[in-house]
């Protein structure tokens, strides 16, 4: 919904804010998308939780972009968070879903976010997948069913 769309946009700027740099640079692609994309809460902890691996992925700063898109051909809604930090290497991307598996080392975090992120995403029926090579960044694709407009309180069922 429309609510969710302008909800996922100040989860991007609180999560910059929350971010120890000054030299990341934020950039949105956001298309207009007016499908309900499931459960707001639930999408807005999955983008936070990419934006949050995003950063902390530029140590020295970077771009990190997100992009919104309705494939009509197949009523999904696509959201991509991308960046130009330091990817993730080949051998580690099997893992990276894993509930306790990070490639940050153990002061920068636990290994929960993309193991919670997969799960959100498992349960609203729809995927993930990463793009990413070690130095040049990681662009994290995820697709939902788009779903008729829905009373907040209810369940999207597809």
């Amino acid at each position: 919904t429309v609510k969710t769309f302008a909800q996922t946009l100040k989860m991007m700027a609180l999560a910059k804010e929350l971010v120890d740099t000054d030299d990341i640079a934020t950039k949105r692609e956001a298309y207009y998308v007016s499908k309900n994309w499931g459960d707001a809460n639930q999408v807005q902890q999955c983008l936070v939780n990419l934006l949050f691996n995003a950063m902390e992925s530029m140590p020295d700063g970077g771009v990190v972009t997100i992009r919104t898109n309705w494939e009509e051909s197949s009523n999904m809604i696509r959201l991509e968070v991308e960046d130009t930090g330091v990817g993730i290497p080949q051998e580690m991307m099997s893992r990276i879903f894993e509930p306790f598996f990070s490639t940050k080392n153990q002061e920068k975090g636990v290994g929960l976010g993309l193991s919670v992120v997969y799960g959100i995403i498992k349960e609203h029926q729809g995927s993930i997948y990463v793009k990413s090579e070690k130095g040049k960044g990681a662009n994290f694709i995820v697709r939902f069913f788009a779903y008729p407009s829905l009373d907040p309180s209810e369940k999207a069922e597809p």
